[in-house]
């Protein structure tokens, strides 16, 4: 919420050539229940899910498992065939505009989201997914860096700019 709440400060006084909903979802990690609701009563043209994802900076973590993520390196964009290309594209973009750090992550399913629900909502929706390194994920001392969060509300502040009415998110 606190980098939902970022972007709205940022964009609040400009023209977006698109309608821009945010939603704060419940129950991710017991079936993406939230999402799922959220998703179908919208029906938006695209999705965005924002969460956490494995920092493996740090030692006894694979590697090999979970790719290599560090903290404070910015967020991560991850790719993969349930995210769609455009709206990456579009990630890539507005981090390059706004000289933004930020990291790739391979999926090569299902990310384990709410970007999952997003995605297979009604007939489908164009899906993409920014994550936050996070540090010893699922303990009592995760830890996250605010460059990261930063980074994030920047890429999806100037995501918001970017997109239109008229952008077409067919991944072809």
């Amino acid at each position: 919420m606190f980098i939902i709440a970022k972007v709205l400060e940022e964009i609040a006084n400009e023209h977006l050539n698109a309608n821009i909903y945010f939603v704060s979802s419940v129950q991710e990690e017991i079936g993406l229940r939230g999402a799922k609701t959220s998703t179908f009563s919208i029906r938006p043209d695209i999705g965005i899910a924002i969460d956490v994802t494995h920092a493996t900076d740090y030692p006894s973590v694979k590697k090999e498992e979970f790719g290599d993520i560090k903290l404070n390196n910015g967020v991560v964009i991850p790719v993969g065939a349930n995210i769609n290309k455009k709206v990456n594209d579009l990630f890539f973009k507005a981090a390059k505009k706004t000289k933004v750090k930020f990291q790739i992550e391979a999926n090569a399913c299902s990310t384990g989201t709410d970007a999952h629900a997003i995605e297979i909502s009604r007939d489908g929706v164009a899906t993409g997914l920014l994550s936050i390194p996070c540090r010893y994920m699922h303990s009592p001392n995760e830890i996250v860096s605010f460059n990261d969060i930063r980074s994030t509300i920047k890429i999806l502040s100037e995501f918001c700019r970017l997109v239109n009415d008229d952008t077409c998110f067919v991944p072809y």
